[in-house]
């Protein structure tokens, strides 16, 4: 599961870049709670078929 603010976080952080700045997701979720494992979606195409991290249950 994704922290509540990581979505915060990253929306904070595109918002307040500047236009001519590259930012890197990578660079972003190094800062975030849950990380790069916190990202799921694998073939989603609109519906989760696969997501990840696997839940728990």
């Amino acid at each position: 599961m994704i922290d509540v603010l990581d979505p915060v976080f990253i929306a904070e952080r595109l918002a307040y870049a500047s236009i001519y700045e590259k930012i890197s997701l990578l660079d972003i979720l190094e800062q975030a709670e849950m990380g790069i494992e916190g990202i799921g979606g694998v073939q989603t195409r609109g519906k989760m078929r696969l997501g990840l991290p696997r839940p728990q249950y």
